[in-house]
């Protein structure tokens, strides 16, 4: 069964109620978050009801996100003073197999990227396994290491920020309550348990639903402004199956000063995806493109 999101915007007006091989959510620091960067409101005072440990809110926050199997068409754009200067398309499919996430991609930009397919898997250690099938090669590679925190393809975006992330690997450094444009936000700060491209983040989680609204990510343990920061407008979110979803996130990398837009034309949380898509064979199979209709 597949269950395609329904956007904010048509939520408010039709009655529904209303974050990665390539291509996803990350997490961040001690110091808050300059205001003007972040649009932070005074915090107002919390309910007991919303006091609920900053464990729990992480691990709602991260099964939101990626508690779910999905099919997705991504558009991915570079952009530099507000011009796109390298556009990719790419088309997913993602499912946890017997604690595992599985991830295929294919990419259908017509450039020289036209038809590369990839297949990740997920191993507990984080060598995940990384599966390439190239038209120029006619053949797969195995890749079991890779820079997970260099920029994609002149992009902001990184494998960290569309790989999924497992709550009980980050250490939580701190927690808080704020308003971030006029919506009640849980201010977690945390750290990974293993090596990524940043040291810290600083989320910033919707009271309301767990949506991750914006992250901030440190480099260094005493960095006092994020060398990258993520948004997810909250009118850009769409809902399916219980999760509710970003379907534009927007990248901005203060040490290039240039900005990366993600948007997903489709964001669809399907329940019955077959465990044999995510195979070698298929990867390299004629019929693998259908992978993504079925």
């Amino acid at each position: 069964m597949t269950r395609e999101c329904v956007s904010s915007r048509r939520r408010r007006s039709g009655g529904f109620v209303g974050f990665v091989c390539f291509v996803v959510a990350a997490a961040l620091a001690v110091a808050a978050p300059a205001r003007a960067q972040s649009q932070l409101e005074d915090a107002p005072s919390v309910p007991n009801a919303l006091r609920e440990s900053a464990r729990s809110v992480l691990e709602h926050a991260f099964d939101n996100l990626y508690g779910c199997d999905v099919r997705e068409d991504l558009e991915i754009e570079a952009r530099v003073d507000g011009e796109v200067v390298r556009r990719h398309k790419l088309r997913l499919l993602r499912k946890t197999v017997n604690g595992r996430v599985m991830m295929l991609v294919r990419f259908v930009t017509e450039n020289d990227s036209w038809d590369t397919r990839v297949l990740k898997v997920e191993n507990e250690d984080r060598s995940d396994d990384q599966f390439v099938w190239m038209p120029a090669l006619g053949r797969v590679r195995r890749f079991t290491s890779v820079q997970k925190a260099d920029p994609f393809q002149g992009t902001d975006l990184t494998l960290e920020d569309i790989e999924v992330h497992r709550a009980r690997r980050f250490e939580i450094l701190g927690r808080a309550y704020s308003v971030l444009q006029g919506e009640p936000v849980h201010v977690l700060t945390i750290a990974p348990m293993y090596e990524l491209g940043y040291r810290r983040a600083i989320l910033f989680i919707s009271q309301k639903d767990y949506a991750v609204l914006e992250v901030h990510y440190y480099r260094g343990d005493d960095a006092r402004r994020p060398y990258k920061v993520s948004r997810a407008p909250r009118d850009q979110m769409a809902e399916a199956g219980g999760h509710v979803l970003p379907l534009l996130l927007i990248f901005t990398d203060y040490e290039h000063g240039t900005e990366t837009w993600a948007r997903y034309h489709r964001r669809s949380v399907v329940d019955d995806l077959d465990d044999k898509l995510f195979s070698l064979d298929l990867l390299e199979s004629d019929d693998w493109p259908r992978a993504f209709t079925r």
